[in-house]
């Protein structure tokens, strides 16, 4: 029982925030709701301008990303075309 406790539970959602990147939004905005909700109030305009500020930063970084695979496949392609 002892497993299923709420220690437990926290250390295990903590371990999947760290080794899973794309779920640490997840948590950070699970621990804001929660501590929200122990101060009896939430603050929505607070948690939803960080929710569309990271969501804006991992839209650039996937774009970032896929240019540089474009520009990296198109060199590549002219490499191979100069042989």
């Amino acid at each position: 029982m002892l497993l299923f406790g709420s220690r437990f539970l926290h250390s295990v959602e903590s371990l999947k925030a760290f080794l899973f990147p794309q779920m640490r939004n997840t948590y950070s905005m699970v621990m804001a709701l929660n501590s929200h909700f122990n101060h009896h109030r939430i603050e929505i305009k607070k948690i939803l301008h960080k929710i569309s500020f990271t969501l804006s930063l991992q839209m650039r970084s996937k774009l970032l990303l896929s240019s540089q695979q474009c520009i990296f496949r198109f060199n590549w392609m002219m490499c191979l075309g100069k042989k």
